[in-house]
């Protein structure tokens, strides 16, 4: 979690359900990232927190560099 205006930055790590919860945190504008290895790192810009707010942030990280190849060949009958 990023302030914008500060660039003040501050981590936490899931739990085992994938929920995270960053306290404390002054009212201000955020960029939120979500990263794991092996998977695409997903990012919330411009996230506006006020006071006595606890905005939910959900991200689905898709596993990096996943790619498909279909080759189709076909033969006269």
């Amino acid at each position: 979690v990023t302030n914008v205006d500060t660039n003040v930055a501050r981590s936490v790590v899931t739990d085992s359900g994938g929920r995270f919860y960053v306290a404390a945190l002054p009212p201000g504008t955020y960029r939120v990232t979500a990263a794991l290895s092996g998977f695409a790192t997903q990012s919330s810009e411009a996230v506006v927190l006020q006071v006595g707010q606890a905005p939910s942030i959900n991200f689905s990280l898709p596993v990096e560099g996943l790619t498909a190849a279909v080759t189709v060949t076909s033969a006269p009958p």
